[in-house]
């Protein structure tokens, strides 16, 4: 995955960003483009609301009923958010996806759940060199229960940064598939102002939806550089 984005206009009130993705860890794999665009309102000296749109294609590998053989086809994908900031606390809700692509008859309409996120989270000081930022992220996708995401990160000087979360729900409905409840552990190295390193370690895949097997634990390396940052990203 590669993420790029930025801000722009006289108040930096514009962002721009691009996203790329080859994801191949299931049999849906997928690989995917998209542009973002958000606007941030100032309502006040301490708020601040924004709003986003985001656009692209996706590349799907559509499988027969046999699951057998498959032809990758392009999708176009529209999304929305907002988010609601102040310096020590946010509230967001975003819907990655809002188109009803055509599947067909085809298999993958089983499993496409177009989820609709809620975010909740915060920093907090805990002394003059520790800041904690607790989180919490509730997930609802078509014909599945409830999912919640919910952890915390510690940034010890701005340079070190340790976390973990907890994933939970997220059945389906009809019960045949249960929720994939796994840790996630998080840890981040800040080197200078413009470098940032980090590890990223799943108990099991992130989203198992066949029972094929698949990796049990993930590994994931990010690399973060911000080109000329005006103050530390505590997110």
């Amino acid at each position: 995955t590669m993420v790029m984005d930025g801000a722009f206009g006289r108040d930096k009130q514009f962002g721009a960003g691009f996203q790329a993705l080859n994801d191949q860890t299931s049999w849906f794999s997928t690989t995917g483009i998209y542009g973002s665009f958000a606007y941030h309102y100032a309502l006040n000296r301490d708020w601040t609301l924004g709003l986003g749109l985001q656009g692209g294609i996706n590349f799907l590998p559509v499988f027969d009923n046999s699951l057998i053989s498959s032809s990758n086809r392009a999708f176009g994908s529209f999304g929305v958010g907002a988010l609601l900031r102040s310096e020590n606390f946010y509230v967001g809700v975003s819907k990655p996806e809002v188109l009803s692509p055509n599947f067909g008859s085809q298999r993958i309409n089983i499993y496409y759940r177009k989820p609709l996120y809620l975010m909740l989270g915060g920093s907090y000081d805990l002394g003059p060199e520790l800041l904690l930022l607790p989180q919490l992220v509730l997930t609802q996708e078509n014909d599945y229960k409830l999912r919640y995401d919910i952890g915390a990160r510690v940034w010890v000087n701005e340079k070190v940064g340790i976390g973990a979360s907890y994933r939970g729900g997220g059945a389906s409905q009809s019960g045949i598939e249960a929720a994939v409840n796994y840790f996630q552990f998080t840890g981040e190295v800040s080197i200078g102002k413009n470098v940032r390193i980090g590890y990223f370690y799943n108990t099991k895949q992130v989203e198992i939806i066949l029972p094929y097997g698949g990796p049990q634990g993930v590994h994931e390396i990010m690399l973060k550089f911000t080109p000329n940052p005006s103050s530390f990203h505590k997110y």
